[in-house]
């Protein structure tokens, strides 16, 4: 068994975890280190970083049309990036989940 305060092991029937000093019998297992994602959390983000993605892309167009000719404009390789990389985690954390 598990204790539910600090996850380290105890003895079965044990009052009191030895490593943290926790009273009580509510023991649990250990925890999955690897559950499935939902579906929900997965849309969220996909969410959250397409409109990242879109927001870089659309302040670099403005940028682009705002700029005089032979000018410099700005382009944001940060949200872009970032966007598009946790953009394709997300979906794939969606194509996974049930």
């Amino acid at each position: 068994m598990y204790c539910s305060n600090c996850f380290s092991t105890i003895e079965e029937g044990a009052v009191v975890c030895p490593r943290c000093n926790q009273s009580g019998t509510a023991k649990t297992p250990l925890p999955s280190s690897r559950s499935k994602p939902d579906r929900s959390s997965a849309s969220r983000s996909m969410l959250i970083w397409g409109l990242v993605l879109l927001g870089g892309i659309g302040a670099t167009l403005a940028t682009y049309t705002a700029a005089q000719p032979g000018s410099r404009f700005v382009v944001f390789w940060g949200a872009i990036v970032v966007g598009a990389i946790q953009f394709v985690r997300a979906v794939i954390r969606w194509s996974d989940g049930e």
